[in-house]
């Protein structure tokens, strides 16, 4: 039976899922876990052979007495013979490469010390004394323990996350690999999989994917690896959940195009109220957004994996919407508070959503009823404690359970030493947590183990290490130029010992693009070329161990995802599939010249040819429709209909959303009952590595000359959005304004199109183009770079994407020229200005339109830069209003409909933030920031206090004898405050403004700026770096 063979080539959690409980079934059930269910269905199985699998699963459920008496009833065999040898031991030692967390869902090591069987030596970076191991790169595998007291096993789960002795292999005990994410990491961890004895992975879909990449390795499933501690005393009511759907961590990507898809379906129905975080809160807002949630929403790649996220909703007494082959099933009750979905049928997804809010909202108890089950089921099931004790002793009767399974035993050869190889350039898990002097050394080793390499692959290995290197220095403002310069000389010697590899061309060609100056560029169109014509002439060569650079290197520009899984199958020996990637590789060479050429009409070829070789690539066709868009007026229907196919059914992000909208092809609301927070690009956005998506692959930032005049302008206008350089709308509106006022100063700033032809250019002063890829466009960094440029005193800021121009037109001309009772607002008054709009209905009370304030305000204060104008533009204006209320001590309000003109306090409720954002909005920013840099933290059970607040720079002179005395540059958190930053220019304008004239009192003055705080503490200013503990999930 299938049952029989799937239990017997390790697939335990395929034999579980059975709807019955015969031997087969109830025995894989038994050795996951599955606890009393699994016990009862064994002792109902009148055959010898369920003795042996009744023993197993009593030792693993930690009834040693009753497994030792069950296998005095088993049949001798060697299994019988391999267990009973565990069931005396009176002390299993382990040597562990385990996560060292003290909170969260990876605690198997916290947790593994309440089972007295067990003795664990960790191994981790850092380790303290008597709490571990300390991990060390180039560290022997017999460094770690004691020839006189050997390990019985060691087992590394999530094996992708560690740095492991490169002579693994040599290890005298059981070697145990506990892998999930190993299609994202393939190119690392694969060759570190080979290495073990055992692999262990978490559910059938990652089994069956795993066992066609490693056909040699045993491979088994166990999903209970996770924790979970009890930490909700109480259930709030199904009327206290004001969001019908929250969604957090990786939300939207352009790697993760089958989330997209979710997403997309799921924010498509118009009756949900969504929440989106993408990145991560605190645990504490965390808790406090799930709590008033009705459901979370869980989506997992692999679809029977153990999703973490819904345990964790539910252990709040938060439902969850699962995919209906999840592990996760398992172990919990048939009435348990889950949704199931299977992806890709959106029609039963969204009846289930309708049936199940219609429900709930009728029998209110009914859902903390079964939220409050599951949630004592899910605290029991999954408590530290026990999840550890079985996956150890599972683990520790992994021979036992091989051969009771009829799985031969295998023979790991000593292989060569293996890099240690980073995973990712910033979005993952770093060694040692990303210790700056541990990846140093790292770097360093893996050099040097690569330059013993005698092909090209140790000249490529050696470049990719040097590039994620630089990219992550870079992305903590640490630039080191010599790394950029050796990973290019080590592609480039790769190149010339084997001219026909195509990993080394590819991989210097991207390095070029990305990080390169026009120089550098050139250079890689040139590599392009060459490379294009050995592609012609059917030379390219491409092994399945040639490294590319990391899944996070600039997903939008290369199919990272279906590479990856491509990969799996050549490592396996496919060469269909390693021919496939050779594919995807061409495609991407077509997409990069293309975007290279710009506007240039030769563009149009690369696009065929990238979207001929990577049909379904999403962001090819992003790319295409933009290009049309910004070149072809008589064919912007047609990529409007490319987009707006996009947006549909594979990925709504907030930037198509505006670019539909502004180009007039979709209504502002369209998904108003979705509220999308960039958190994680909020945080990265000043990163270099984050940023240098912004720039065109021609290396320029923006496009566009000064409209030279006579006179300084009165007013300036900045209009910053998606597409807006080729919208009529937009162009006949401001065309009127300046015909009405041809004095202002109109800057036009295009986030996504590079419309050169577009009218605009002989109608604004200034026209920028800063197209970019991705989720959000990064309208901060554009606007901050416009402030500078502007000669006008007093600016008026609008972002069109939700708001009709025409209005804000016409404020700019009340301001440019005043009514003869009118308060000159622009010259004299020189106080911010607020344009206010009725709402739509069930959003906010009110909506801002535009903001005006000084020019000098906004420099001083820098305020574009930290205004979360990355955020949607319903937000961006009113954070941007919050913050200009730390400088201003009044505004003025002006209304849309009445043309009413209010002067109001900056205390005014009217002026309060969370007027105007919707409800949801609202909750979210009660919980962090309202700049978006860093979150407000909390003190949990479960991630340990806070970081305070540190100083990092302080004077210790009786007074200021400059503008402010700092006492040199730190980089601690890659923060600078060296004369030339940001900060010092900031405490040197406080002192000229404040301090100097002696009016302010100590503690009067404490303002905080993103990451930095100043105080006024006489007789000194001290400007201190605020860290909170932020813990990632």
């Amino acid at each position: 039976m299938s049952f029989a063979r799937d239990i017997a080539g390790g697939n335990l959690v395929a034999a579980a899922r059975s709807s019955g409980r015969d031997l087969y079934d109830a025995a894989a059930f038994g050795l996951i876990g599955g606890g009393a269910a699994a016990l009862q269905a064994l002792a109902a199985v009148d055959a010898p052979e369920a003795r042996l699998f009744h023993a197993l699963a009593l030792w693993i459920d930690g009834q040693d007495d009753e497994a030792a008496r069950m296998l005095q009833q088993a049949p001798a065999s060697d299994a019988a013979s391999k267990l009973a040898a565990i069931l005396e031991k009176d002390r299993i030692r382990v040597l562990g490469f385990l996560p060292h967390h003290r909170g969260g869902p990876h605690c198997l090591f916290a947790g593994a010390s309440a089972d007295p069987r067990f003795e664990i030596s960790n191994v981790w970076f850092h380790a303290p004394r008597g709490d571990g191991i300390a991990n060390r790169v180039d560290a022997s595998i017999h460094h770690f323990y004691r020839r006189v007291a050997k390990p019985d096993f060691l087992v590394s789960e999530m094996a992708e996350w560690h740095v492991l002795p490169r002579n693994l292999a040599e290890a005298p005990f059981h070697k145990i690999a506990h892998t999930s994410d190993f299609d994202i990491h393939g190119q690392e961890v694969i060759p570190w999989l080979r290495q073990f004895d055992t692999v262990l992975t978490l559910d059938h879909t990652e089994w069956a994917r795993l066992r066609r990449a490693i056909p040699d390795s045993q491979v088994l499933t166990y999903p209970k690896a996770f924790t979970i501690f009890d930490r909700a005393s109480d259930i709030p009511g199904y009327a206290e959940r004001p969001i019908d759907i929250l969604m957090t961590g990786t939300v939207l990507s352009d790697y993760h195009n089958d989330k997209n898809e979710l997403i997309t379906r799921l924010t498509a129905q118009g009756e949900l109220k969504c929440m989106l975080l993408n990145g991560f809160v605190s645990p504490a807002e965390y808790e406090s957004l799930t709590r008033r949630s009705k459901l979370t929403l869980s989506f997992v790649r692999h679809s029977g994996t153990m999703p973490t996220r819904a345990l964790e909703s539910l252990s709040l007494g938060t439902w969850s919407l699962v995919q209906a082959d999840s592990a996760v099933h398992l172990y919990l009750p048939e009435n348990a508070a889950l949704l199931k979905y299977n992806f890709g049928d959106w029609s039963g997804l969204a009846s289930e959503l309708a049936s199940f809010l219609r429900h709930c909202a009728k029998h209110p108890e009914d859902y903390v009823g079964r939220a409050a089950l599951t949630r004592r089921a899910v605290c029991e099931a999954f408590a530290p404690a026990r999840v550890s004790s079985q996956y150890m002793r599972f683990c520790a009767a992994l021979p036992a359970i091989k051969s009771a399974i009829g799985m031969s035993g295998r023979q790991v050869r000593t292989a060569a030493p293996q890099m240690q190889k980073r995973g990712c350039v910033v979005k993952g898990w770093l060694p040692a947590d990303g210790d700056p002097e541990t990846l140093a050394t790292l770097l360093e080793s893996n050099l040097k183990l690569a330059a013993n390499i005698d092909d090209y692959g140790g000249f490529n290995d050696a470049g990719r290490e040097n590039l994620i290197e630089y990219a992550r220095l870079i992305n903590a403002g640490n630039t080191q130029p010599a790394l950029l310069q050796a990973a290019i000389e080590a592609w480039g010697r790769a190149i010339a010992m084997q001219p026909e590899a195509l990993a080394p061309r590819f991989n210097l060609i991207r390095a070029l693009y990305h990080f390169g100056a026009t120089a550098e560029r050139q250079q890689a169109g040139r590599l392009l070329e060459t490379t294009l014509a050995l592609r012609q002439a059917g030379t390219l060569y491409l092994k399945a161990e040639d490294d590319l650079l990391p899944y996070d290197f600039h997903p939008s520009h290369f199919n990272g995802q279906v590479c990856n899984d491509l990969r799996l199958e050549a490592f396996g020996g496919s060469l269909k599939a390693l021919d496939a990637v050779r594919d995807l590789i061409i495609a991407s060479l077509h997409y990069y010249r293309a975007r290279a050429l710009g506007n240039d009409p030769a563009a149009e070829a690369d696009f065929d040819a990238a979207l001929a070789l990577d049909e379904g690539n999403i962001h090819f066709r992003i790319g295409y429709a933009q290009y049309l868009l910004s070149t072809q007026p008589l064919r912007h229907k047609a990529a409007l209909a490319m987009l707006r196919n996009i947006a549909n059914e594979k990925a709504w992000t907030p930037i198509l959303g505006t670019l539909l909208h502004v180009m007039g092809d979709a209504p502002a609301s369209s998904r108003r009952h979705v509220q999308f927070f960039d958190i994680e690009g909020e945080l990265a956005r000043r990163e270099r590595y984050a940023l240098s998506r912004c720039l065109t692959m021609t290396g320029e930032r923006f496009f566009g000359l000064r409209q030279l005049s006579s006179q300084v302008s009165k007013i300036a206008l900045i209009v910053c959005g998606a597409g807006i350089s080729a919208s009529e709308q937009i162009y006949r509106s401001l065309a009127d304004l300046r015909q009405t006022c041809p004095e202002v100063e109109i800057v036009v700033v295009d986030t996504v199109l590079d419309c050169r032809s577009s009218p605009l250019t002989g109608l604004a002063s200034l026209l920028l183009t800063v197209p970019q890829a991705g989720i959000m466009a990064y309208s901060s960094m554009a606007i901050g770079n416009v402030i500078p440029q502007l000669q006008s005193k007093f600016v008026v800021v609008a972002e069109p994407d939700m708001a009709d121009i025409s209005s804000v037109a016409a404020l700019v001309k009340r301001l440019a020229k005043p009514g003869r009772h009118e308060t000159d607002i622009v010259t004299y008054d020189r106080r911010p200005i607020l344009l206010e709009s009725k709402a739509p209905a069930g959003g906010a009370q009110r909506e801002l339109l535009a903001v005006g304030a000084p020019v000098e305000m906004l420099r001083i204060a820098s305020l574009p830069q930290s205004t979360g104008m990355l955020q949607a533009a319903s937000l961006t204006l009113p954070i941007l209003a919050h913050q200009l209320r730390a400088s201003a001590a009044a505004f003025y309000f002006a209304e849309e409909e009445t043309g009413s003109l209010y002067y109001l306090d900056k205390n005014d409720p009217l002026l309060e933030l969370s007027d105007y954002v919707s409800p949801d909005e609202a909750l979210v920013l009660s919980l962090v920031s309202p700049n978006w840099n860093r979150f407000i933290a909390e003190a949990s059970a479960f991630s340990g206090p806070p970081a305070p607040f540190q100083d990092v720079i302080e004077t210790a002179q009786s007074q200021l004898a400059a503008p402010v005395v700092l006492a040199g540059a730190d980089n601690d958190g890659g923060m600078n405050f060296g004369r030339d930053s940001l900060a010092y220019r900031i405490a040197r304008s406080i002192y000229r403004r404040y301090l100097k004239r002696g009016d302010v009192a100590p503690g009067e003055l404490a303002m905080q700026l993103g990451f930095v705080r100043f105080e006024y503490v006489r007789p000194y200013l001290r400007v201190r770096f605020c860290r909170p503990g932020m813990t990632k999930r």
